[in-house]
C-alpha cells in the first residue's frame, strides 16, 4: 500500500460509512434505552411499553457516504430518534 496511495484512499472511503454506521447504532441504542428508561432486554412488571421491532432506514451524511441503520420502535410508537433527521 505504501506505494499505491489510491488504494488506501479507496479502502477508508469503503469504512467511513461503516464505521459511521456503527457509531449511530451505538447512540441511538442508547437513546432508545434511556427512552425506555431501562436496558436491553430488561422488563418491568409496571410498564407495558417496550422494545418492538425495528425498521430500515438510509441515511447519507455528507462526505460520507450512505449509511444503511436500523431504527427501533417501541410498543405504543412513541419513541422517535433525535440522532437521525426526519425524513
Amino acid at each position: 500500500m505504501k506505494n499505491q496511495p489510491e488504494k488506501i484512499l479507496e479502502t477508508v472511503q469503503e469504512d467511513v460509512p461503516q464505521a459511521t454506521g456503527e457509531y449511530l447504532r451505538q447512540i441511538m441504542r442508547v437513546e432508545f434505552s434511556k427512552f425506555l428508561d431501562r436496558d436491553l432486554y430488561e422488563r418491568t412488571e409496571d410498564e407495558p411499553n417496550h422494545r418492538n421491532v425495528s425498521y430500515s432506514r438510509r441515511f447519507a451524511p455528507k462526505r460520507t457516504g450512505e449509511v444503511l441503520l436500523r431504527v427501533s420502535r417501541d410498543r405504543k410508537s412513541n419513541h422517535q430518534t433525535q440522532v437521525l433527521p426526519r425524513s
